[in-house]
């Protein structure tokens, strides 16, 4: 093939991939809208709604180097939730994920921060009749002193990179499925948000 004819290809298939990262981000959207219609209450795998939410922020995790470590038990305890809605919790925390590792590694000595492993790991247990979804990463801790008011509508109002789901619309969701989300500083390794949701029977 010429080089003309080789680049034309790349193009295109630059293109196509573009044009499917745009569809991902429409879909993460859609589902960010779904958010409104009314509860539906019905078994959930947290196990499924991590991965999907992993496969529509493939590309972000990618780019920042991070890896997602599912350490749920298999098959994982069901939760009593609206699909939807959980699918959105996800994907907001491992957006917030995502940025506290980035601000945590970014412009430090590029050696020292390739030997550590960026990490978010997902965990669940069982604690009758509730069921804890734990996310843990090592990027920036929350400050003790903002543990709380980070699910204040008005800490989060101050945040002017704020886009879709924030930690605020979280807790009301978590509360409205009857649940809810606290956060816990892991001093230099991190930090952990703890959901708390119904045991499905």
């Amino acid at each position: 093939e010429a080089p003309a004819d080789r680049e034309a290809i790349r193009v295109k298939i630059a293109d196509a991939l573009s044009g499917l990262l745009r569809l991902s981000e429409v879909v993460a959207e859609l589902e960010r809208f779904a958010a409104t219609a009314p509860l539906k209450l019905e078994p959930i795998d947290p196990a499924e709604v991590l991965e999907r939410a992993q496969r529509l922020l493939s590309r972000r995790i990618k780019a920042a180097k991070l890896r997602v470590r599912n350490d749920m038990d298999e098959p994982a305890p069901k939760v009593l939730a609206d699909g939807p809605r959980m699918a959105e919790i996800f994907l907001n925390l491992l957006r917030n994920a995502r940025n506290a590792v980035v601000r945590r590694f970014e412009g430090t000595d590029s050696e020292a921060s390739a030997s550590v492993k960026r990490l978010v790991v997902v965990q669940a247990f069982v604690r009758d009749p509730y069921v804890a979804i734990v996310f843990s990463n090592n990027g920036v801790p929350v400050p003790a002193a903002d543990q709380e008011r980070i699910f204040l509508p008005s800490f989060q109002a101050r945040d002017p990179e704020r886009s879709g789901l924030g930690l605020p619309e979280t807790a009301a969701l978590l509360k409205q499925m009857g649940g809810a989300i606290r956060c816990e500083s892991l001093g230099d390794q991190g930090t952990r948000f703890i959901l708390t949701l119904p045991k499905a029977s």
